[in-house]
């Protein structure tokens, strides 16, 4: 449900911004 949706998430801004944090 969300869960993996606010992982993929996290791992675009990971890949984007180096760790940011919603």
């Amino acid at each position: 449900m969300i869960m993996w949706l606010k992982l993929i998430l996290n791992n675009k801004l990971l890949e984007s911004e180096q760790g940011i944090t919603l």
